[in-house]
């Protein structure tokens, strides 16, 4: 589920950027544009918020996946039964020391990190151990839910929003009377006609309310806040009503509603809001005054007055469309009514070109996309039984310092990431290219391929693995256990090795078929590149690299800069 927290925070974020490029845009050319245009064009600010669709290539995958911590293999605490019962047939130890390690003129290592490796001690504990997990920890609880903190402001705004609007209707709907005035009626049924609108729709008056509202999305009524007012101000606010039902501006409210509870955190949302529900009436305003003339757009001004000066008794705090809105930004509505003109040809093709322009930015932007690994796989019962042999053959296998990495979804070896190594013998690494998940390292035995199993089903219950692609791991696993890798690729790193007479085999490195006791691959600088230590090994070597990172010889060490590199190991 926190998969899910990260895209609605991607879409948070992407919608905020488009929601600032709107205020770009309308600040520049608001004067310009008509108001209608201004009110529809935030849909592409909620359309981005609301849909978590996107090119594959967008702005937000990108950022959130370099800042999302790669997946690398399964949680030391939940799997600790696993690696407990691993089986250790060769009593070696691997170190892998990071490329800051450098040595003095002396010759000793120097070394500011950790070296990880597994001794013959500590196989020997572990494999004694029950096959029990390691119980959650107060902050693998936290993290594990922490959707919750998203998701529970949500529901409660989104249900206060309800609640508050469905209680006050009810003192309004309970304060309301049918309107009887013929006059009023017959005005009424003529502006239904000429608004094509053939749904019934009721009239009703209440004189607790400021101005001239309308209710309801399938039994719509209009509530006029008095019926003192002459055949022309009726029409005016008829019309200005019906301008709102014909658009179903309640259902945009609503939307915008929906939408300031998903991204309840974000505070550029509330802005929007703000400035599109101003843009509601400004739009309606000009919609009813755009075949009026000069004398006649003074008279709706004149109607939008006298309704603002009555005083509010209830305030909804949605939907309801008001005739007349707050005294702050009459000013404004009168203001764009007296100025108001109709647009040029080149404004029309202007505003289509920007529309176009900010929707592409906004598909640009796009979504973090929740990779597979972490979505739950398809249901148990309807997964078919599927023998390691008949799964889908991976795109390929590349073999690179002791680890496998089996690459899928046209995965290439460019988006295998860096490695040291498994800590002993061989691990196996599933690869995507957007992704990766690593599993424990094990030692090549009769038992390496079940062990393989069983962490991949546990991957498979995680959601970070398929069922296909478990059964392929465990194929390679099979493979790599029967010493069948001829069709396996090497990296550029062990192909260099292999021109010096330098191999692999199962996590091991020999040198003219002697194994390696102390391997030193250095770079120009002194710094490692590669450094590896089994006590079992008979030869010492170090690799020298010149200034281009390339291998210039290959030479044994002597027993004096050994023994200094043992005792620096203790």
């Amino acid at each position: 589920m926190n998969e899910v927290l990260a895209v609605i925070l991607s879409m948070s974020l992407s919608g905020g950027i488009v929601i600032i490029m709107l205020y770009l845009v309308l600040l520049l050319f608001g004067k310009k544009f008509c108001r209608q245009w201004q009110y529809y064009i935030w849909m592409i600010a909620i359309i981005r918020l609301l849909l978590p669709f996107a090119p594959q290539q967008n702005l937000m995958n990108e950022l959130f996946q370099s800042a999302k911590p790669p997946i690398s293999g399964i949680d030391n605490s939940s799997l600790e039964g696993l690696q407990n019962e691993q089986t250790p047939t060769e009593d070696f130890k691997t170190n892998v020391i990071q490329s800051e390690n450098t040595e003095d003129e002396k010759g000793n290592i120097q070394s500011s990190e950790i070296n990880y490796g597994i001794t013959d001690e500590t196989v020997d504990e572990v494999t004694n151990k029950e096959l029990t997990g390691k119980p959650y920890v107060l902050s693998d609880i936290v993290c594990q839910y922490l959707w919750l903190i998203w998701l529970l402001p949500a529901i409660i705004l989104f249900a206060r929003k309800i609640l508050t609007y469905e209680k006050k209707l009810q003192y309004i709907r309970a304060g309301s009377k049918e309107v009887q005035d013929i006059v009023l009626l017959e005005e009424f049924d003529k502006l239904l006609e000429k608004n094509h609108v053939k749904r019934r729709m009721a009239l009703s008056v209440n004189s607790m309310i400021r101005s001239p509202i309308m209710i309801g999305l399938f039994n719509p009524c209009i509530i006029l806040s008095t019926t003192q007012m002459t055949v022309l101000e009726f029409r005016h606010t008829i019309s200005h009503e019906l301008v709102h039902y014909r658009r179903r501006d309640i259902l945009y409210k609503w939307l915008i509603q929906i939408v300031v509870c998903i991204h309840w955190f974000n505070p550029l949302l509330y802005m929007m809001e703000r400035s599109i529900n101003r843009a509601c009436e400004l739009s309606c305003d000009e919609a009813v005054i755009w075949n009026l003339d000069k004398q006649e757009r003074y008279a709706y001004g004149d109607t939008l007055l006298r309704a603002a000066g009555r005083n509010v008794k209830y305030k909804l705090p949605v939907s309801p469309i008001a005739f007349s809105d707050s005294k702050k930004n009459l000013k404004e509505r009168l203001g764009a009514i007296m100025n108001f003109k109709k647009l040029s040809k080149v404004t029309y093709i202007t505003m289509f070109s920007l529309t176009i322009i900010l929707f592409v930015c906004s598909s640009c932007m796009g979504v973090y996309a929740a990779t597979k690994r972490n979505v739950a796989v398809t249901d148990k019962s309807k997964a078919k039984t599927t023998s390691s042999n008949s799964v889908q053959t991976p795109h390929s296998v590349v073999y690179k310092n002791g680890e496998y990495f089996i690459l899928f979804d046209n995965a290439g070896e460019k988006d295998i990431p860096g490695s040291t190594g498994p800590d002993y013998g061989v691990t196996f690494s599933a690869v995507w290219p957007d992704a990766y998940v690593s599993f424990n390292s094990y030692y090549v035995n009769k038992n390496l391929s079940s062990k393989i199993k069983k962490e991949g089903k546990y991957m498979q219950n995680k959601g970070w693995l398929t069922k296909k692609e478990a059964n392929a791991i465990i194929d390679v696993a099979l493979k790599v256990q029967q010493g069948d890798t001829n069709g396996f690729k090497t990296d550029k790193q062990e192909k260099e090795y292999t021109k010096w007479n330098i191999t692999i085999k199962n996590g091991v490195y020999y040198y003219k078929n002697k194994r390696i006791r102390i391997l030193m691959d250095t770079r120009k600088d002194r710094s490692f590149k590669n450094f590896s230590y089994d006590k079992k090994g008979k030869v010492d070597v170090k690799v020298i690299r010149n200034s281009d990172n390339k291998i210039t010889k290959v030479k044994y060490l002597s027993k004096k800069k050994a023994q200094e590199i043992l005792e620096d190991l203790k």
